[in-house]
């Protein structure tokens, strides 16, 4: 598994780097009708989310390490939660629109727009109607950010409430 998230980081890397593909800004704002998510693991993405700002990725081997707030938590990789890596890597998420049910421990698949703490802020994301409060300010401001349009269960199930429906 860790070797297919590498090359598909390295292909996509070298796809950026053949076509002349610049981020020039972190728009954490995409259409909820782009299908195209690039799979990525919380390890990776914390590792080198600069590679990945502005793009829709998909963290599906991810776990939830803490709960921040009905539209906040942070991730831990799966590895982490079996004795497999002695990381600290984490990442994370903020809710688009609405709010998610999660607990501590619970496996899920985040889709959604990688980008800095930082980066959020200055797209406007994190500074809409429904501001951060302090403590979830307080609480991702050191990791990589993901602004989530959606949250599932390995099984597909979601786990968004309040939120507008995708379209298909």
């Amino acid at each position: 598994m860790t070797a297919f998230i590498r090359v598909t980081t390295a292909v996509m890397m070298t796809w950026m780097a053949a076509t002349g593909a610049r981020l020039t800004a972190q728009d954490l704002r995409i259409d909820p009708t782009d299908v195209a998510a690039i799979r990525v693991s919380v390890e990776t993405l914390a590792q080198h989310v600069e590679n990945f700002a502005g793009l829709r990725v998909r963290v599906a081997d991810a776990i939830v390490e803490r709960v921040v707030s009905p539209r906040a938590f942070i991730l831990i990789g799966q590895r982490d939660v079996v004795g497999l890596a002695l990381s600290n890597d984490r990442v994370g998420v903020i809710i688009e629109s609405g709010t998610v049910t999660v607990v501590q421990s619970m496996p899920i698949v985040v889709i959604g727009a990688a980008g800095t703490f930082l980066g959020g802020q200055v797209a406007g994301v994190l500074t809409r109607a429904e501001a951060l409060t302090e403590t979830e300010r307080d609480a991702l401001r050191r990791y990589p950010l993901v602004v989530a349009m959606s949250v599932q269960s390995p099984g597909n199930v979601n786990l968004l409430h309040g939120a507008p429906p995708l379209a298909k």
